[in-house]
């Protein structure tokens, strides 16, 4: 029987740790990806009244602070559940949050800092240990699920309060909620919650009465005692490093061995591991689905404006991952110009940002010893990019499409290559091959804007509208198929007669989407019913008339749906006042606008109104009290008592 036991108990711990290798170890909140960060600013875009984030940090703040604008983004509408759910940015999950099960189920208490800066030093905020985490903002909730965790899992994170002043941290549990067993460090002590940051552990228990999942795991679930940082998760050792398919590169160069044309970039990418290039000739004019079969597109400086690749390069810009070493493209492509400077040292604008992991900037970036930078000046299209670098005046380096298919500039002539610093110029070209061909994404079609009509008498207006801000909507009005060269969409339309509608949307770096249609119609509006009341003592009577052919529909609460008011057939006798409403409705035509009278009973006047007006008091203490001295209390108040007045000033007057 004992061996029986041993061989069960080890059996549903091979089970657990099987299981367990198939999810999630670790997260690391340090570094969000462009493709997080967009979908947040996409998300952030769409107001705190529709989107799910917002850089908003106050409830009753309309603007973004300027250090938390495009920052720091607050997740305004709850996304989680109970059982736990995966949380999502502009419709997409978010990557560096998967495998967390989310719970919180409370508005604005979860954060995601992505490079948020320390607050003044002199308050009791901070100073952080970094500028990008995952905030609980919200004191006592259940904010994330770790699922199927092995017994004898040692669990670390890395955690820091809010407020330096107060300890501030998280508390696991078996289980979802926190009726389950708490955890404790591995010598068996309580987990205190830091005042600063801290590498914390916790052991999930061998030993726990709590029912475990079916394959021997437990769900742990994160609590926090009040508003806190955390850094990074990690379950047992982690994932295992993921191992990558070399990256397929199309690499544009004049010759089929750019080595012998002295094109010092084709020396450093042909013998990078994880790397398979293959060359494309610049006097080749492949199409931009050729291109996209590969991760990257890599344009070397080699590459003259006149080649016959150039247009076929400008057109793969957004739609596939591009690193540009050639500044003189730029004008030829009618994005901008090639600038020579004297500066062989470019500005960095971010020492954080990825692509100068493992270099030094702290004196700038030093991209050649002498040959002096060629950067650009930006057109239009490119004129809101993010620049990465300058050199003195001039755009250095800068990405497009952070999120999809980017484009980074890196401008490095072949004597500049050989001229640069070789272990910055390795350690550069590695950065941006790795961040420009992590983007690649598939190419779909942008979503179809929507048409909605708004009918006045007589007038019509249209409102074009699509889910993604930055597209642009081409239309037309009299039925042809709209295209890139069709009118703009910038304001409502306004339609006198009828006319057929169609739109379409362009976002850089999506196909177009499909054509929405609508039929605008015009209709005229009914005629206003009259409304005549006939006084006969204790009832009025109420006759409602319109025009021939129109439909009378009345109501006493001012409603103009006929599906929520009554058919008018025939006089309406009242013996209570009250505002009688009406309007008509006829087939082709608008609904008329809303008719009313007050209808007032003869026989109800001061001296015999009956009606309970207690739903019309005033808030103020004087009508509520009855004077005279049998009722008044030794201060002179009259006493609680309820009556029925005509106004406020006959309290004297009891009915």
């Amino acid at each position: 029987m004992k061996r029986i036991f041993t061989l069960t108990l080890g059996l549903v711990l091979a089970v657990a740790v099987q299981a367990q290798e198939t999810y999630r170890k670790s997260w690391d909140f340090t570094k969000w990806s462009a493709e997080t960060v967009e979908n947040l600013k996409a998300e952030s875009a769409k107001g705190p009244s529709t989107g799910a984030w917002s850089d908003v940090e106050k409830k009753d703040a309309t603007q973004p602070t300027e250090a938390s604008k495009d920052n720091c983004f607050w997740e305004v509408t709850h996304q989680g559940t109970a059982e736990g759910t995966t949380i999502q940015a502009n419709g997409m999950p978010i990557a560096e949050l998967e495998g967390l099960l989310y719970t919180n189920t409370t508005d604005r208490s979860l954060a995601i800092a992505v490079n948020y800066p320390g607050p003044d030093p002199s308050s009791s905020f901070g100073p952080y240990k970094g500028a990008s985490y995952l905030w609980f903002g919200g004191s006592k909730k259940n904010y994330f699920v770790i699922p199927h965790v092995a017994p004898g899992t040692i669990i670390k994170m890395g955690v820091e309060s809010h407020k330096v002043t107060d300890a501030r941290g998280v508390n696991l549990y078996l289980g979802h909620g926190t009726s389950g067993t708490q955890l404790k460090d591995p010598e068996g002590n309580s987990v205190a919650a830091p005042t600063e940051y801290t590498d914390q552990e916790w052991l999930v228990p061998t030993d726990a009465t709590d029912t475990p999942n079916e394959d021997g795991t437990y769900d742990i679930q994160i609590y926090n005692t009040n508003g806190c940082h955390i850094y990074y998760i990690t379950v047992g050792d982690g994932d295992s490093p993921a191992v990558e398919d070399a990256k397929k590169v199309a690499y544009v160069a004049a010759s089929e061995d750019p080595g012998l044309d002295g094109d010092f970039a084709w020396f450093y990418v042909s013998s990078m591991s994880g790397v398979e290039p293959t060359v494309i000739l610049s006097s080749t004019t492949p199409s931009v689905a050729d291109l996209q079969a590969y991760d990257l597109v890599i344009i070397s400086s080699t590459v003259q404006a006149s080649d016959a690749i150039v247009p076929v390069l400008k057109s793969a810009i957004a739609y596939e991952p591009v690193l540009n070493f050639n500044a003189a493209l730029y004008e030829a492509w009618g994005l901008g110009k090639a600038v020579a400077t004297d500066a062989t040292v470019a500005t960095v604008k971010n020492a954080e940002n990825e692509l100068f992991e493992n270099i030094d900037v702290t004196a700038g970036l030093v991209m050649q010893n002498s040959v002096g930078i060629t950067g650009v000046s930006l057109g239009e299209y490119f004129a809101n990019d993010d620049i990465l670098a300058t050199a003195g005046e001039v755009v250095a380096i800068h990405k497009h499409n952070p999120a999809r298919n980017a484009y980074m500039l890196l401008p490095y002539t072949t004597e500049a290559f050989a001229d640069a610093d070789q272990d910055v110029l390795s350690a550069i070209l590695t950065n941006a091959i790795d961040i420009v061909a992590s983007t690649k994404k598939d190419i779909t079609a942008t979503p179809a804007p929507s048409i909605v009509q708004d009918n006045l008498n007589g007038l019509t207006i249209v409102v074009i509208s699509d889910v993604n801000a930055a597209a642009t909507i081409h239309y037309t009005v009299d039925g042809s198929d709209p295209t890139a060269n069709s009118p703009v969409y910038t304001d409502a339309l306004s339609f006198t007669s009828p006319a057929t509608v169609k739109a379409i949307a362009f976002l850089d770096g999506y196909n177009p989407s499909n054509i929405t249609t609508a039929e605008v119609a015009i209709y005229s509006q009914a005629a206003e019913p009259s409304i005549e009341v006939a006084q006969n003592g204790a009832e009025s009577t109420v006759t409602i008339t319109a025009e021939e052919g129109l439909n009378i529909y009345y109501n006493f609460t001012g409603n103009a749906d006929a599906a929520k008011s009554q058919a008018y057939t025939e006089p309406i006798v009242l013996t209570e006042p009250t505002y009688v409403y009406a309007f008509t409705t006829a087939n082709e035509k608008l609904n008329s606008v809303i008719a009313s009278r007050y209808v007032a009973i003869a026989t109800l006047n001061a001296q015999t109104i009956r009606l309970d007006t207690i739903a019309h008091f005033d808030a103020s203490v004087g009508p509520w009290f009855v004077d005279g001295t049998e009722n008044a209390d030794s201060l002179g108040n009259g006493k609680n008592s309820a009556y029925y007045f005509w106004g406020t000033t006959s309290q004297t007057q009891r009915h």
